[in-house]
């Protein structure tokens, strides 16, 4: 019994493959025949409307020109701003000359001497009035023979006031080695005891005492000159006091180790003066007189 089963499975499972088999092999109604049938129309439609669409269609210009010349889409970035004007070249500015330093003041080194260059001024120091003065600057007439720093010393100065006693000081201060004092025809003329040489010498002491803060240096004291004829009036005959002065003077500077130097006979007349001055003395003394005679006897020039 199980083996007719069996074998009615087998016949069955052989008719389901035949049947199987014959059906693939029948044309599918919706295809058409895979071999003979042609084109199904739809298909030729298609085949024929893409033939004409490429090689059939006419082209016109417009559709040239939309191949050709189509226009371009405006880009989404800003428009760039463009400018017709030249490109500003910034300006160049022109060379500048280098600085000048401004010009200084005569000095020790720099001021220009009308004696002799070969001098050396920062070895001495002259010590007065005004007749010391108008040999540097500063003074009524600034001859500018001697460099200022050489010359320390008062318009109108004499011995018994504070004036001097600063120039003094600061002479000593500048510790040269020689110093060279020159006072005498202001106290002649304003001293209230102008009669008195005695007086005069003890004055001149106390101005002198204070070189001791400088015991290196040589002290020179220079005779008291005379002024003109035109002014002997006005002093009141002091030209006898001024030969007294001068008497007493070199006798206290033998006896306290000062140098004393006689210069009386450089004054030989009127024309030693600045023109209608008197008691000053000219650019030209200076220079030809005072400065070489004095400048030789302490030294300093040959």
């Amino acid at each position: 019994m199980k083996k007719r089963i069996l074998i009615i499975e087998g016949i069955i499972a052989a008719i389901a493959i035949l049947a199987v088999v014959i059906v693939s092999l029948l044309p599918d109604p919706r295809k058409g025949d895979p071999v003979t049938a042609g084109p199904t129309e739809s298909e030729e439609a298609r085949e024929t409307g893409t033939r004409e669409s490429v090689t059939e269609a006419p082209v016109s210009d417009a559709s040239t020109e939309s191949l050709t010349e189509a226009p371009t889409e405006p880009s989404s970035a800003p428009p760039m701003e463009t400018s017709t004007e030249a490109p500003t070249v910034p300006p160049t500015e022109a060379p500048t000359a280098p600085p000048t330093d401004p010009p200084t003041e005569p000095t020790e080194q720099t001021q220009e001497t009308t004696v002799s260059p070969s001098v050396d001024y920062s070895k001495i120091v002259f010590v007065g009035d005004s007749r010391t003065k108008t040999m540097a600057s500063g003074g009524r007439y600034e001859f500018r023979l001697v460099p200022d720093d050489c010359v320390s010393a008062t318009w109108g100065g004499t011995l018994y006031d504070g004036n001097a006693q600063h120039d003094v000081t600061e002479a000593v201060f500048k510790k040269r080695p020689i110093m060279v004092f020159w006072y005498g025809i202001n106290d002649v003329q304003m001293h209230p005891e102008r009669d008195n040489a005695d007086i005069f010498i003890e004055n001149y002491d106390k101005l002198l005492s204070l070189t001791a803060e400088n015991p290196d240096c040589t002290v020179y004291v220079l005779s008291v000159l005379t002024t003109t004829i035109y002014e002997r009036d006005y002093y009141e005959g002091q030209n006898d006091n001024i030969r007294r002065y001068n008497e007493a003077l070199s006798a206290y500077c033998a006896s306290h180790g000062y140098v004393y130097v006689d210069i009386t006979n450089l004054l030989t007349g009127d024309e030693c003066f600045y023109p209608g001055d008197n008691i000053h003395f000219s650019e030209a003394w200076y220079r030809e007189r005072f400065l070489p005679t004095v400048l030789r006897r302490v030294g300093l020039l040959k």
